[in-house]
């Protein structure tokens, strides 16, 4: 039969070509138009009626694309799975471009001859040719089945032709052919569809047959009977069997197989369609859980067409981790599918709450950490006591169960990252993002909510649109995870139970930790309820995480053992003496009221005051916690052996008053008692006589320097006299002299001088600085000259100091002669300028130690410049002991595995210990005292680079930020930073002047022009002014300009001879001569008064901000009458520039040791993230 006038051609005849590129999405349009090229099209095949047309598609298998006519257009389908009714496939397209081409040969044409290709296809497509009969014979209709059955790989479908399978669906009814596969006849779940519909619309019109191992079954459809699945589970001792049931009237049909949305009842032989197939959902979606948890079933039937088994079992532990989760709406649909058992009985749920509690588990962790572990145990959730839930644990019991995983998955992905931008990744961005997940959850309207992601997402760090978009896209998902209502499926006790879960009550098992210890609990968090934390961090806040757990009615646990707080009870027996500078403790501690053992409260303090005793983990209130903390900073049992009694420095005697006032008995002697009385009354210490023979009259705060320093020299402690500078600390300490040769000062441990003044035996010795030495001597001579001083310097110094009543020497002698020195037993040993010795470590600080003297100051202006262990190299000198051992401060101080540039913020050691030095440290500062001094103003002058400084100085970045990079990855970071810094000279030399690296290199320096300028005006003014360099390179090219400008001037450096020195500044304060003072930083910046300049120029910024500031104050001291003005002159874009913001951090920690609290400032050190940040843009 021709059909060349079939409705189907003649629509594909007045297809539009153009309207191809429109019927599938791109992808598939030029998929589709490679498998046209590809000759994918293998044949055509018309029904009995010529209404449909298949045309067959050669993909991973053939695959059959339907034409049809539906209300006059052109329709088109396929059985492929990603062909849908909404979209057409790649297979539709190359059917359709074939077809077209076959009708018009000028459309889709197709590389080559390709006739021999076309020619069957045009005939398949344009006629239906009948099979002739044999002559005389009458014709025998085909008989044509359906074979359906399940097996390894899924679930099969074939065509059998009188008893054959079909390969081809050439011939094949219509309605049948999109069934005929010449592959494995496995189908896919788009067929298994069609399938459904032939039953439907075709019913029994061809004989079914149901292929099982034991042969095949015909089956009838029938379309009426009532069928439904469920998931069935039942617990066993063993664990829990899932399975997928099938009832019909209520009674379980066995055995049955599933065929896509049909079921095959083998009793009844009968094949029905399934309504209530969702029934089964539940059964699906634990097996795609489990199965991703390990290979956990075993099963005898093909389920689907994915994976086999119509049952499964798991153990209790790993159904339980399942966490079968059902929200408030979906309850009452999801428990009518279910069927649940115990050893095969049916049993109905019962309703449960859960009991929330935290578990530490010491030995779950990696990298010394401690887990956090968020559980949720059976029983109601009243505050369950560690012993009722310790006791369910033993008889069988659910252990704790996590939290709701799907949303404490919050944390996991922040902290995982792998499925977040990287920009998120940063922690200052998570933190953001937990303190608005918690700020959230309270919220219960969208609009609320919306707000406070607004506002809190106002900030620069989420200032792109990507990123802000991201940070919402979270925290509403999560949000909605935590305000839909859930129940949980459990089962423990022998019973299945369905439990309410309070979404609120586990929030606050991740809520609490996070406001006791920060984002710090959820560092590398990878299960959604383990947090951790260090030991230390954790024991040292475990009582208030005790506290707050107790109050909000959640139990916590330590290493599976019940918490309980416990009160301490604190007495030290302190009345024996061991020498003159040291005290022996013999410490008695009660728990609740019993004894402990040394070898428990040993124990205690190093884990924070967590120990265990009788079973239970006792931890102590947050009194006692305080007590033991302070007791930490001052008991070091693993330096002392194990000893009942203690030895202790007097000097640390203030750390057993603030005990005592903590409410510990202290019993001390009566001689201590009498210390403490006076020590407690410090702030009104009894006024001592001034020296009668002092040639000056000493202001107010001198006069309370001075009782101060003859209190401490009576107590036979030390003192660090830390007065700004140009306070007059030298003029304090001549003081101190001149009161101890009259008398009017006792003597330590002795009463007042019976026939007149005590003579202390031996000298006293003052070591200072080179360019110190004349202005003692000066000083001395000027307020108290009967004291008689003894110069140990020079090539011709003696060590006889018969006669002498002040030895003066410097730092540098006192290393070299130290052998000498260390054996002659001084009275009074003053240090001035001690920053001198603030590395401890250092050969020089190490022979100072080592002199003899009954009394120790330390005087200057910067007692920190660094970090806080230049701190303890010249406390320790003065009064040592007073801060333990340095290893111990350092650890105290330190966070952990940090350089001893740092500092813990709030650490109660740290406080301690700075607590235990106020009382020997005086400090005063110009703004308190001398409201006379003229006004000080600061001006931070930025200059632009010259164009030649710019390319040398970006070419030089680009240089060493390679070689910084290379440091720190091949070398030791001490080392690294040597290379660094050395790298970053370059930088400020370039800065300064590139003359310093090329001296032949010509062109104006914008420092020096700047500087001349200034100087011409102020010398034209009458003024004077001191220029102060780091660098004696650069103060060289200064004099040459200020030669070529005829402008007179001075110079010290560090070459410059002592006795030069005191020539140069008497005449420079005189005024004979020189207006302009140059001064190299470390020579100049110390000691000197020059008050007769009122301007002060920094040609180049050093790292420490103090240092410049005590240069500064060569000018602005006592004895200044004019407004001081302080220029620092810097290049813009720079490191100077940098420099400047770095130098604040030391200021910040200069002012939390030297101020009022410990918690005011950070430790400074420069670090790699301080070298990128300083050669950054």
């Amino acid at each position: 039969m021709f059909l060349e006038e079939n409705e189907i051609i003649q629509t594909l005849k007045s297809f539009p070509p153009n309207e191809v590129y429109f019927v599938a999405p791109e992808r598939f349009v030029r998929s589709g138009y490679q498998y046209h090229h590809q000759r994918r099209l293998t044949g055509y095949l018309w029904d009995k009626g010529a209404s449909v047309l298949a045309a067959f598609v050669q993909g991973t298998r053939r695959y059959a694309v339907l034409f049809s006519i539906e209300e006059g257009a052109l329709r088109f389908s396929c059985d492929c799975p990603a062909w849908t009714a909404a979209s057409n496939c790649k297979h539709v397209i190359c059917a359709l471009m074939t077809t077209l081409h076959l009708l018009s040969n000028n459309l889709f044409k197709l590389p080559g001859a390709q006739e021999e290709y076309l020619a069957p296809l045009r005939e398949a497509l344009l006629n239906v040719r009948e099979a002739p009969s044999p002559s005389g014979s009458k014709r025998r209709a085909p008989v044509y089945e359906i074979v359906i059955g399940k097996e390894k790989g899924g679930p099969t479908l074939s065509i059998r032709k009188n008893g054959s399978r079909l390969l081809s669906p050439w011939g094949v009814p219509a309605e049948l052919a999109r069934f005929v596969s010449h592959y494995d006849g496995y189908v896919s779940p788009f067929l298994m569809e069609q399938f459904e519909g032939y039953l439907k619309k075709e019913g029994n019109r061809h004989p079914i047959f149901f292929r099982t191992g034991k042969g095949e079954e015909r089956v009838e459809w029938s379309p009426s009977t009532a069928y439904r699945g469920k998931t069935e589970m039942d617990a066993t001792e063993k664990g829990v069997t899932i399975r997928a049931v099938c009832f019909r009237d209520g009674k379980e049909v066995v055995p049955f197989a599933r065929f896509g949305g049909v079921v095959v009842d083998l009793n009844e032989k009968r094949l029905v369609h399934l309504p209530h197939a969702d029934g089964w959902e539940v059964f699906k979606t634990l097996r795609k859980r489990f199965h991703r948890a390990g290979p956990v079933w075993s099963g005898d039937e093909v389920f689907d067409d994915e994976e086999t088994g119509v049952s499964f079992e798991v153990s209790h532990p790993l159904f339980e981790a399942a966490q079968i989760n059902i929200a408030d709406s979906d309850r009452e649909k999801i428990f009518d599918r279910l069927l649940l058992k115990i050893d095969g009985e049916a049993v109905s749920p019962l309703p449960a709450k859960h009991a929330y509690a935290m578990t530490i588990d010491p030995k779950g962790g990696d990298d010394d950490r401690l887990i956090l572990r968020a559980e949720c145990r059976p029983g109601e959730s009243n505050g369950l006591g560690h012993k009722a839930a310790a006791s369910g644990l033993r008889n069988g019991a659910a252990p704790g169960e996590a939290t709701t995983i799907p949303l404490f998955e919050f944390f996991t992905v922040l902290e995982q990252g792998r499925e977040i931008s990287q920009a998120l990744r940063a922690q200052k961005r998570k933190t953001v993002l937990y303190d608005l997940f918690f700020k959230l959850l309270p919220i219960r309207t969208k609009g609320e909510a919306e707000k406070l992601l607004r506002e809190s997402l106002a900030g620069n760090d989420f200032k792109k649109h990507a990123i802000k978009s991201e940070a919402k896209q979270i925290l509403r998902y999560f949000l909605s995870l935590y305000l839909r209502p859930e129940v949980r499926l459990r089962f423990y006790d022998g019973r299945w139970r369905i439990v309410s879960v309070d979404k609120s009550k586990e929030a606050l098992l991740y809520r609490i930790p996070y406001d006791l210890f920060g984002p710090e609990v959820f560092r590398g968090m990878a299960v959604p309820n383990e947090m951790s934390l260090p030991p230390l961090a954790l024991h040292t806040g475990l009582s208030e995480l005790y506290a707050r757990f107790k109050e909000a009615g959640i139990a916590l646990f330590y290493d599976k053992k019940g918490v309980e707080a416990s009160r301490w009870e604190f007495s030290f027996d302190a009345r024996r003496a061991s020498g003159i500078d040291w005290f022996e403790i013999k410490p008695e501690i009660r728990c609740d009221g019993s004894l402990i053992d040394e070898t428990v409260w040993r124990k205690a303090l190093d884990r924070r005051g967590v120990v265990e005793k009788e079973g239970v983990v006792r931890i102590l209130d947050s009194n006692s916690r305080e007590i033991l903390e302070r007791l930490a900073a001052i008991y070091r049992p693993e330096k002392r052996g194990r000893k009942e009694i203690i030895r202790v420095p007097r000097l640390q005697i203030l750390d057993w008053i603030a005990l005592r006032r903590a409410g510990v008995k202290v019993t001390l002697s009566e001689a201590d008692e009498a210390l403490i009385a006076r020590l407690t009354r410090f702030e009104r210490i009894e006024e001592t006589p001034l020296p009668e023979r002092l040639a000056a009259t000493l202001r107010p705060y001198q006069k309370a320097g001075y009782h101060w320093l003859a209190f401490l020299y009576r107590n036979r402690f030390g003192a660090c006299l830390a007065d700004d500078m140009g306070l007059g600390k030298t003029l304090q300490a001549i003081s101190l002299l001149a009161g101890i040769r009259e008398g009017k000062i006792d003597a330590p441990e002795k009463g007042p001088s019976p026939g007149g003044p005590h003579l202390p035996e031996g000298p006293h010795l003052v070591v200072v600085p080179p360019s110190l030495l004349f202005n003692w001597e000066n000083e001395v001579a000027r307020f108290y000259p009967d004291l008689k001083i003894h110069s140990y310097t020079g090539a011709a110094r003696s060590a006889a100091f018969d006669g002498a009543d002040i030895v003066l020497t410097t730092y540098a002698l006192v290393r070299r002669e130290i052998e000498t020195l260390g054996k002659i037993p001084f009275h009074v040993i003053l240090f001035d300028e001690a920053q001198a010795v603030k590395n401890i470590h250092a050969d020089t600080t190490g022979a100072v130690r080592r002199l003899t003297g009954a009394f120790k100051v330390v005087m200057t202006g910067t007692p920190l410049e660094n970090h806080l262990g230049e701190y303890y190299s010249i406390l320790d000198l003065a009064l040592p002991g007073l801060l333990g051992e340095y290893d111990d401060f350092r650890a105290e101080t330190n966070g952990p595995g940090k350089g001893a540039a740092t500092r813990r913020e709030g650490s109660p050691s740290l406080d301690l210990l700075l607590r235990r030095t106020r009382p020997f440290v005086l400090r005063r500062t110009k703004e308190e005292i001398l409201k006379e001094l003229p006004l000080k103003t600061e001006i931070d002058v930025y200059l632009e680079l010259t164009d030649p400084q710019k390319r040398l100085y970006q070419a030089t970045v680009a240089q060493i930020r390679s070689a910084i990079d290379d440091a720190y990855r091949s070398k030791t970071e001490a080392q690294a930073k040597i290379i660094a810094l050395t790298a970053l000279l370059k930088l400020r030399q370039i800065c300064v002047s590139p003359r310093l690296l090329a001296p032949t290199l010509e062109g104006r320096f914008p420092k020096i022009e700047f500087l001349i300028g200034r100087l011409n005006e102020l010398l034209e003014a009458g003024h004077s002014a001191l220029v102060f360099s780091q660098f004696t390179s650069f103060l060289d090219l200064v004099e040459e300009a200020l030669h070529r400008e005829a402008i007179p001037y001075a110079r010290l450096d560090g070459s410059t001879a002592v006795g030069k020195r005191k020539a140069l500044v008497e005449g420079f304060q005189k005024g004979e001569g020189a207006s302009v003072f140059l001064l190299s930083l470390k020579a100049g910046g110390q000691g000197l008064n020059l008050t007769k300049a009122s301007y002060v120029f920094h040609l180049d910024p050093w790292w420490n901000p103090a240092v410049e500031d005590q240069a500064s104050d060569r000018a602005h001291r006592i004895g200044q009458e004019k407004k001081v003005s302080i220029t620092r002159i810097l290049m813009r874009h720079t490191i100077e520039e940098k420099m400047m913001a770095l130098k604040e951090k030391k200021r910040a920690l200069y002012r939390a040791v030297m101020g009022e609290t410990a918690r005011a400032g950070k430790g400074f050190s420069i670090s790699k993230a301080d070298f990128d940040f300083l050669l950054g843009p």
